[in-house]
């Protein structure tokens, strides 16, 4: 018996309104995701990675071509035509990707998120159903951050016409850069370099420049909310020839003051206007 029909459970969301345990139907569809990915039953599709110098290739995925169906747009055209499998799709598909990253992407497949291991780090393979080697640890990516990690999985969701996987990527960012908010300066700039450089130094095309707003705001938050005086003038100091960076900072700080401004800004923008009716 599952442990939300129990007597006691239901005598608590009677009297006590404690409704935690029982399933939505999220729950209960999610709940299925994950058996269908762990049995892996009929699976007629198969992701293989090709070796490169991220980790070695010969990693297979088995997954269900129907899984496919409004997740890649890359992949759904590949095994479908009008809407119906087409008879000449191939059995398999080899991809040059990292194998840790490729796990992910299969990951948010079937469940429609994807996991880090410890420290917010790529380390094991557990989505493959073949590994060519017993360590399966020898294809992390243990020296990745965790935000380099989600511009990777944003990268992945550009290239496979994956929405749905850009859009969880960019809600990971949003959770370390804005609302844990616990990264220096030096890591801030890594970040506008990684969505401002030249095309050979950022990540993602961010076609529509939503993870330079992000960026942005995570500048703005850290400065306002977080950071001394001292890691201020770090950040002032080590973006300041970043030009694209600083006008839509300027930009943002201008058109959105009334949000951003904390009660001291406030009282000092009263007492300027006060100084300059004066003058």
């Amino acid at each position: 018996m599952d442990e939300w029909k129990t007597q006691r459970n239901l005598i608590e969301l009677a009297f006590k309104g404690n409704n935690k345990k029982v399933p939505t139907p999220d729950m209960t569809r999610l709940e299925h995701a994950r058996q269908v990915l762990k049995e892996r039953i009929g699976c007629d599709f198969t992701i293989i990675s090709v070796g490169n110098e991220h980790g070695l290739g010969g990693v297979e995925w088995a997954v269900h071509s129907a899984w496919i169906l409004g997740t890649s747009q890359a992949l759904q055209k590949g095994l479908f035509i009008d809407g119906v499998k087409n008879p000449t799709a191939p059995a398999h598909i080899r991809l040059e990707f990292s194998p840790v990253i490729l796990d992910r992407i299969v990951e948010h497949i079937y469940l429609g998120t994807y996991h880090l291991d410890k420290g917010g780090r790529l380390l094991e393979l557990h989505q493959a159903t073949k590994v060519p080697t017993h360590d399966r640890s020898i294809h992390a990516l243990q020296d990745m951050p965790s935000y380099k990690v989600h511009l990777q999985m944003y990268l992945m969701g550009e290239a496979f016409e994956y929405p749905a996987l850009m859009a969880t990527a960019y809600a990971k960012m949003t959770e370390l850069c804005i609302v844990r908010r616990r990264l220096p300066p030096s890591t801030i700039k890594t970040l506008v370099d990684l969505t401002y450089g030249p095309p050979g130094t950022r990540i993602c095309e961010d076609k529509d420049g939503l993870l330079q707003h992000l960026v942005v705001t995570a500048a703005i938050v850290h400065g306002k909310k977080d950071y001394t005086e001292e890691q201020v003038n770090e950040l002032t100091h080590l973006t300041k020839h970043d030009v694209a960076f600083c006008a839509d900072a300027k930009q943002a700080l201008e058109e959105h003051y009334n949000l951003i401004a904390l009660p001291n800004d406030r009282k000092e923008q009263e007492r300027q206007k006060k100084r300059k009716r004066k003058a």
